[in-house]
């Protein structure tokens, strides 16, 4: 059944490309927005546990509460 579900979901995904429905398909399937540790990412390194975005260098050159 899961294999069933994974193959529409997949399908979904591929027919309403830039449609605008991702959001939507995310909060319907239940489809984590964080990849899951160890998982390969799309430049070939694996993800970890982190839950943020990088600051950019001038962030904190420019505000001396970070670093």
């Amino acid at each position: 059944a899961q294999e069933v579900m994974d193959q529409i979901v997949y399908e979904r995904s591929a027919e309403m490309f830039l449609e605008g429905h991702h959001l939507y398909d995310i909060t319907r399937y239940n489809i984590p927005l964080i990849p899951a540790v160890g998982t390969y990412s799309p430049f070939g390194d694996t993800f970890g546990n982190d839950m943020c975005f990088r600051l950019p260098a001038t962030e904190f050159q420019n505000n001396e509460n970070i670093g």
